[in-house]
């Protein structure tokens, strides 16, 4: 939910006053105001953003004895993660964008969470998201060029790059699941101008552009939609010959065929697709940005039509709900 949905049980302007909090105590206002509560009476889950001028994001799982999660409106379908071990977990998991000064009146749960609501276990275990309830709380901010970040339907007028494909077209086609600004998870800075395109897992993945790869990350297997596979993804990253880097996510374990260093070319092989992270189906996540640092904003790029295409010319935008190449 960005803001609003109509699936919430409801949201509104948060009243410190509602809370107990006089005039003299609002300064240090987060000392007294949870960013997430669940009522122990009606087990209502609400998340409360008290800060006064800072938008913030919340990535909220429920599992085990907290679910079945439902509202007036909903219940809510459990969809799964695989953790380290390989066995299964029903899990409903919630990203939030919250205002400033607002609250968000989320769901009911079935029983609350135990022990520490936070899962902090090494090993990633059933044991560990039995708890109940995992959160990840943090600041957002917008794309630091909104005017191209919120433009639509670029053209080949724009200054944009325009790469290959990223895999192999003779498999395809594929879907596009999520476009740049995906309401999804693409609206963060770090991944607003990404592309979502669903396949089997195996799917060989090719360069984009000539360059030097990286950065090499493929030793994660978990797998699904709890929120503590958000910092579990396997990835290949290319410096390519214009500056750009290429972000290539969710690859299958062990399947990297380069390493860092090594010089690549548009259309080699750099790995297989997989699901590994957060990643609800199997499917690549590619991005492109202008440096490499983990807080480099995300730019927009194009892909060059398919020679198949022969009566076609220049390239596209992909959009979420149609088959490309």
């Amino acid at each position: 939910a960005r803001f609003d949905a109509d699936w919430l049980v409801g949201s509104d302007v948060f009243d410190p006053e509602d809370f107990g909090i006089g005039c003299n105590e609002r300064d240090d206002i987060q000392e007294y105001i949870p960013d997430i509560s669940i009522d122990p009476e009606t087990k209502m889950l609400t998340v409360i953003n008290s800060k006064s001028s800072t938008y913030m994001s919340y990535t909220i799982s429920l599992t085990g004895r907290c679910l079945p999660a439902r509202n007036e409106k909903y219940n809510f379908v459990p969809g799964r993660t695989i953790v380290a071990d390989g066995q299964e977990l029903e899990c409903v998991t919630f990203l939030l964008l919250v205002r400033p000064m607002h609250i968000m009146d989320v769901c009911f749960v079935n029983e609350l969470p135990c022990g520490d609501a936070g899962i902090e276990d090494d090993n990633d275990s059933i044991a560990g998201k039995s708890k109940g309830l995992f959160s990840d709380i943090k600041e957002w901010t917008p794309h630091p060029n909104m005017d191209v970040a919120q433009k639509q339907n670029l053209t080949q007028n724009d200054d944009v790059n325009i790469y290959e494909f990223p895999l192999d077209p003779c498999r395809g086609p594929f879907l596009c699941s999520q476009g740049f600004g995906g309401h999804f998870t693409h609206f963060f800075a770090g991944t607003h101008h990404a592309v979502d395109f669903e396949c089997p897992v195996g799917t060989p993945v090719v360069a984009i552009g000539d360059g030097v790869v990286t950065n090499v990350r493929d030793v994660n297997v978990v797998t699904g939609i709890h929120g503590s596979n958000l910092f579990k993804w396997n990835s290949v990253t290319v410096k390519m010959h214009d500056g750009n880097y290429a972000e290539y996510v969710h690859i299958q374990r062990g399947s990297v065929c380069v390493e860092v260093g090594q010089a690549v070319s548009t259309g080699q092989l750099l790995c297989l697709s997989g699901s590994v992270g957060f990643s609800p189906r199997p499917h690549l996540h590619l991005q492109v940005t202008r440096d490499a640092t983990d807080s480099a904003p995300t730019i927009p790029f194009r892909i060059k039509r398919s020679s198949e295409h022969v009566n076609e010319t220049g390239s596209y935008e992909p959009k979420a709900g149609f088959l490309y190449p």
